[in-house]
């Protein structure tokens, strides 16, 4: 086995995870050949032959490397499609846990779940799992719809049923701990839903790619008052009450992701932090008309600034999180949030 890649990027104490694609853009699927996986960059697409894969992962060691997979993150039609990239998904697979599983005996390998939004697929898939007998100690749901713009799943209750039947079919006694990874950005709503479904593991794409926009986060992730069993009575004033943002301007702004966006004209003049209260680098240093000056003028340190105040925001979000879960208040932090992103 090869060095650490935990090594390499001098970040040893952490968990190194290999995913075979970006998930912070759409993914382009039905370029696969065999079992050549299509990589994409700027440069356009890369076929990746598995032997090459094979010597990568053995050169370059990974905690965690999720299996190559196909499938679809749109709105498909035709069962024909899915079942050809369940196909592909199902020789990745019986290559990765059959031929290879001995040579990467300090790696977990992820069990990618295919299927779209089409459950008689997804079942022929899981099914194909219990059959062949593979072991594996997680899954990554895939196949999820993208909205185009914002890149986060559609919708995450519309999948509820069809993710508890799949969890269902791919547990075996003694075999429920599984850990289970969510695979799309996620806004804070949709990850207490995502949460609530039993996922474990989520990406930190979603700072990045409402970065790559210009907008910075707003959405509040603590309050005491959420901490006190009164905030469930459903007589509670509190409870009733939406959360108040940071000024009068946010509440006009998209409820839906509680995000700003720096491009707009009107921070040309706003010298606030881009969040109230917030305690990270950017918000201590910048205002919001400086980083509207940075993205009008194109300079690089923009977003730079913003992915600093947006990831610090986001995984604060992720800390409070598992604080209510180990706490016992994470109905109401769930509250707190979904209050929120309430949409009007």
């Amino acid at each position: 086995m090869g060095k650490s890649f935990g090594n390499f990027i001098a970040m040893k104490d952490y968990i190194t995870y290999l995913s075979v694609h970006d998930n912070s853009k759409s993914y382009q699927n039905g370029f696969n050949e065999g079992k050549k996986i299509a990589i994409w960059s700027k440069r356009g697409k890369t076929l990746i032959s598995s032997d090459i894969f094979d010597e990568f992962i053995k050169n370059v060691h990974f905690d965690i490397v999720e299996c190559p997979y196909d499938d679809f993150d749109g709105s498909i039609e035709s069962k024909k499609q899915i079942r050809k990239a369940m196909e592909r998904t199902k020789s990745f697979v019986d290559w990765f846990f059959g031929d290879q599983r001995e040579k990467f005996r300090n790696t977990e390998i992820i069990m990618p779940l295919v299927g779209n939004n089409d459950l008689e697929n997804r079942k022929y898939f899981t099914e194909h799992l219990k059959n062949s007998n593979y072991k594996f100690k997680g899954s990554i749901y895939h196949g999820f719809e993208r909205d185009k713009s914002s890149l986060t799943i559609t919708d995450v209750q519309k999948y509820k049923k069809l993710i508890q039947i799949v969890d269902n079919d791919i547990t075996v006694d003694g075999d429920e701990n599984k850990f289970k990874i969510f695979s799309l950005p996620a806004r804070p709503d949709q990850v207490v839903e995502a949460v609530e479904l039993g996922f474990d593991i989520f990406t930190g794409t979603y700072p990045y790619v409402i970065t790559k926009k210009g907008y910075a986060t707003i959405f509040e992730f603590e309050n005491d008052l959420i901490k006190k069993p009164q905030y469930e009575s459903d007589d509670d004033e509190v409870s009733k009450k939406r959360i108040k943002l940071d000024d009068t301007e946010s509440e006009k702004l998209n409820k839906e992701d509680l995000v700003i966006n720096l491009n707009d004209k009107k921070f040309s003049e706003d010298f606030g932090p881009l969040k109230k209260n917030c305690t990270c680098y950017s918000c201590k240093n910048f205002t919001r008309a400086y980083i509207y000056h940075l993205l009008f003028t194109k300079e690089i340190s923009a977003h730079t600034i913003l992915m600093i105040h947006n990831i610090s925001n986001y995984f604060e979000f992720f800390e409070e999180l598992r604080n209510s879960i180990e706490n016992d208040y994470f109905n109401n932090f769930k509250k707190f949030v979904l209050n929120q992103f309430k949409r009007e």
